[in-house]
């Protein structure tokens, strides 16, 4: 079965098993199905059978981490920046800036490191600064 938009769709159809022999064949063979669409897909499995140890480390030593950035709370956070309308003041410095603020409460020095490192978001101190004071807001 295959999910195509909300419904499920019949993908492929290997056979029809009468005994638990034939479940287990079958079983098997969808295994390797799976496998196969999922190395055509390029996608990796933590538990791929196809490596023992050593090959699957030095399969893991020629990948490189490159960051691992903190989106789905900036993500939930800039859905209802947009909700309450404050994404009309097109400003993104100043939503990152806020947004950051909300997640982690610190300087706006720390907010910009934060931005680099969590998000990959560049600002200059003097960039948020200058953001800061074109939406000065009255409560």
């Amino acid at each position: 079965m295959k999910k195509v938009g909300r419904r499920n769709r019949l993908f492929k159809h290997l056979g029809t098993a009468r005994n638990s022999l034939e479940e287990s064949q079958l079983a098997k063979l969808g295994q390797q199905f799976l496998d196969s669409e999922r190395i055509k897909s390029g996608k990796l499995s933590l538990f791929d059978s196809r490596y023992d140890k050593n090959s699957w480390e030095e399969f893991l030593s020629k990948l490189e981490f490159i960051s691992a950035l903190d989106t789905p709370a900036f993500n939930f956070f800039v859905y209802y920046y947009r909700l309450i309308g404050l994404s009309k003041l097109a400003d993104d410095c100043f939503r990152d800036l806020v947004i950051s603020r909300i997640i982690w409460p610190v300087s706006k020095a720390k907010t910009r490191d934060f931005l680099q490192s969590n998000l990959n978001k560049n600002y200059s101190l003097t960039a948020l600064y200058r953001s800061m004071q074109t939406h000065q807001f009255s409560l």
